[in-house]
């Protein structure tokens, strides 16, 4: 992995990052291109065709209102300190990936 200075345009507001980190070519090429981007792409077209535009809203509107309840979950046990709330919140905002186990 290697880094390199996040490019902005403009000034760059507070809580975004300074660095951004790539996989190296040799990465890359070891674990391959990730399509992840290309697959939510084709999801929603097929989601739009298939249930029409009214269908992507909807799932978009889920995804939000999921988000909103880790927010607001976290926050709620998250106390008044300033700190311990911004780190419950970035924990609520972090992705949660889960891997598949080993056989």
């Amino acid at each position: 992995m290697v880094s390199r200075e996040q490019r902005t345009p403009g000034h760059r507001g507070r809580g975004r990052p300074a660095r951004v980190f790539l996989l190296t070519d040799e990465a890359r090429a070891r674990h391959g291109r990730h399509t992840y981007d290309d697959l939510a792409t084709a999801a929603l077209r097929w989601i739009a065709v298939q249930g029409g535009e009214a269908a992507v809203g909807e799932f978009a509107a889920q995804r939000v209102a999921g988000l909103e309840a880790r927010c607001r979950t976290a926050m709620e046990g998250a106390g008044d300190e300033p700190v311990a709330r911004a780190e419950a919140l970035a924990q609520a905002l972090t992705p949660r990936v889960t891997l598949p186990r080993r056989r």
